[in-house]
């Protein structure tokens, strides 16, 4: 994704009100791959790659991680700086706008969050080796992708939502599973997430969607009524997103 359109991507978003949880329908799965793996990690020196608004970093900021989010926007970056602010959480988080993977960060890590970042990368093994060169030992990497045969793409109806956010490509299981391991990493867990009514919500542009949307994230009954359905749904379709977990090897 060039730094136009993630600016443009970037434009409209607000500050937090507050940090996400396990019930929030935007992050729900891949907070739950967190809470499963955080105890597995040696120490508290988290990476968020492409953290955007810092939603999952202000999120593993409240666990007890030390987080650094880097992102190409520098308006995301921004909006983290004055949620940090808002939310107390100086001492633990820090942001950078840096290019990801032409740029470095210095130091290593015990966690890495890659969500929703490898299908906007032009050279993909790039962009791994990066990572595997920022975990130390034992450390753990989430990864969270689009899938090829997410019900709606096999529909033709995700083109266009590919096209404005910048996706380059999606993954299958298989695909994602061999480019990871090829490159020295090790998988410990993948899975297949999101059924085709979140991925509905998220990528079809209905206004009645982002109102549902914002209501979910506020009552939990309506949040947990979409959850059931959707994996209901999930069982019977097939996924939106892939979910992949690996650490050194």
């Amino acid at each position: 994704m060039t730094d136009e359109l993630y600016e443009k991507f970037h434009s409209n978003i607000k500050l937090q009100k507050r940090i996400i949880s396990k019930r929030s329908i935007t992050y729900r799965d891949i907070v739950r791959v967190i809470n499963k793996y955080k105890d597995h990690c040696v120490g508290n020196k988290a990476l968020d790659i492409g953290c955007g608004c810092g939603a999952l970093s202000f999120y593993l900021g409240s666990i007890g991680f030390d987080v650094t989010g880097i992102d190409i926007s520098k308006k995301a970056v921004d909006i983290c700086e004055q949620n940090k602010k808002m939310f107390e959480l100086h001492g633990c988080l820090k942001f950078f706008k840096l290019n990801f993977p032409q740029e470095n960060i210095k130091g290593r890590y015990d966690l890495i969050i890659c969500s929703e970042v490898l299908e906007h990368i032009e050279d993909q093994k790039k962009a791994i080796r990066y990572i595997k060169n920022k975990l130390n030992k034992n450390g753990i990497v989430i990864f969270s992708l689009p899938s090829i045969k997410s019900p709606l793409h096999r529909l033709g109806l995700s083109s266009k939502h590919d096209i404005n956010v910048g996706h380059l490509r999606r993954y299958s299981m298989d695909s994602i599973y061999n480019l990871i391991n090829f490159s020295g990493l090790r998988t410990i867990e993948l899975i297949e997430t999101e059924g085709i009514l979140k991925n509905f919500l998220f990528i079809i542009g209905f206004p009645l969607n982002k109102i549902l949307i914002r209501l979910s994230n506020r009552f939990l009954f309506i949040s947990s009524f979409i959850f059931f359905i959707d994996d209901m749904l999930l069982k019977f379709f097939g996924g939106s997103q892939i979910i992949l977990v690996s650490k050194t090897k």
